[in-house]
């Protein structure tokens, strides 16, 4: 099945919705060309921050719209900078990048 959900009002049906795995999201985002990515668990809300295993804290600012699947968040590295990466479970594609230490 397609992987991604699809309606015109930009709401998501998601018995017809498979989430994307862990994997595929770490190549979607390695295809945009981060590299050194580090998965953490993200919840949902509007301003999300976390500390990873390192001590190093990351922070995101999440979509408008909840995804009903979830998020997948990677730390990850393009040109020497930290990244905050956020991949949509249902949509299949990365929502959010967002360069840390700001």
């Amino acid at each position: 099945g397609d992987l991604r959900c699809r309606s015109s009002d930009g709401l998501y049906d998601c018995r017809l919705c498979r989430p994307i795995s862990a994997s595929n999201a770490e190549k979607l985002v390695k295809q945009a060309g981060y590299t050194d990515l580090y998965r953490f668990k993200i919840e949902f809300s509007g301003t999300f921050w976390t500390t990873l295993p390192d001590d190093t804290g990351i922070g995101c600012t999440m979509p408008e719209e909840k995804d009903p699947l979830g998020y997948y968040g990677f730390r990850a590295y393009k040109d020497s900078e930290k990244y905050c990466v956020v991949v949509s479970a249902a949509r299949g594609q990365i929502e959010v990048q967002e360069k840390q230490g700001e």
